[in-house]
Formats: C-alpha cells, sequence, structure tokens
C-alpha cells in the first residue's frame, strides 16, 4: 500500500483493509496526508504514528479506533 517516499495516501471507504493500522506506518517519514474513513480498521492506535514528523493532516473517522493520536 505504500512506498517508503510516499507523501500522501487516501484508502478511504475500503472495509477490506480493516484490522488493525499496521505499526510500520509509523517509519513512513515521508507522509504529509493519510485518510483511512470507513476501512473497518480496529483496535488502538499504534503509538509509532507518533513518529510522523511530517504529517499535516490525518483522518481516521469512522472505524473502530480507540485511544489517542499520539504526537
Amino acid at each position: 500500500m505504500f512506498h517508503s517516499s510516499s507523501v500522501e495516501c487516501w484508502v478511504d471507504q475500503n472495509p477490506g483493509l480493516g484490522g488493525q493500522i499496521p505499526a510500520y506506518i509509523g517509519n513512513l517519514q515521508t507522509l504529509q496526508s493519510w485518510s483511512i474513513t470507513r476501512c473497518g480498521f480496529t483496535g488502538t492506535i499504534p503509538p509509532e504514528l507518533g513518529n510522523l514528523r511530517n504529517m499535516v493532516r490525518m483522518w481516521l473517522y469512522d472505524n473502530m479506533l480507540m485511544g489517542t493520536v499520539p504526537i
């Protein structure tokens, strides 16, 4: 789904993606805009997302996620 130099990734309304958000996303240092709305993701938001220092916009709504977005 991602390339190591991805800047933007929007995969909205893809319920087949579901499950937990993979922790490796926190390693994508170039990622600035990410949207996973209505994808069926569950569980807690991985703390590794706090590593996304270049993130400008992130949309996680309409999933079954718990917790806070780490900063």
